[in-house]
């Protein structure tokens, strides 16, 4: 297979510059490697807003670095828990979110009334949601 190569000057340089597409590996790769690695960059977004939305990394008022790295140490931990919890219960729930795992700590030990049950039942709810929704976008991916 032909290396990728991107112009150095032109509209097809300013649409590789845009892809995101490091200067170093612009000539060297091939273009499945180059798709792996964009599609890569979604795993990556996707940790940094479950961080930001679920663990408190956007929350941070701190004054000064140590403050900060603190902060950040402490979600990065809170983060490895949740996808140590999420390999964990994987094949039990494929569908488990950091926002799951929030929730059921937010209602079984802040004491916000929900019994484990309870919190279970609309997990469960929410997983099958989303398992119609897939299931229903493959639907449409066959017909097209």
């Amino acid at each position: 297979m032909q290396p990728f190569i991107c112009p150095q000057n032109g509209e097809d340089a300013a649409r590789c510059k845009k892809a995101g597409i490091p200067q170093e590996f612009r000539a060297y790769k091939t273009k499945p490697e180059l798709v792996q690695m964009q599609s890569q960059r979604y795993f990556v977004e996707r940790s940094f807003q479950d961080a930001k939305q679920e663990i408190g990394m956007s929350q941070y008022q701190v004054r000064g670095w140590l403050a900060w790295h603190h902060l950040i140490a402490l979600v990065m931990l809170s983060m490895e828990f949740v996808l140590t919890e999420k390999m964990l219960f994987k094949n039990e729930y494929p569908l488990l979110t950091s926002y799951d795992i929030r929730e059921v700590f937010i209602n079984l030990y802040a004491g916000k009334g929900a019994t484990f049950d309870e919190v279970m039942d609309q997990m469960k709810h929410r997983h099958a949601q989303r398992n119609a929704d897939i299931e229903r976008n493959r639907g449409i991916d066959k017909l097209l």
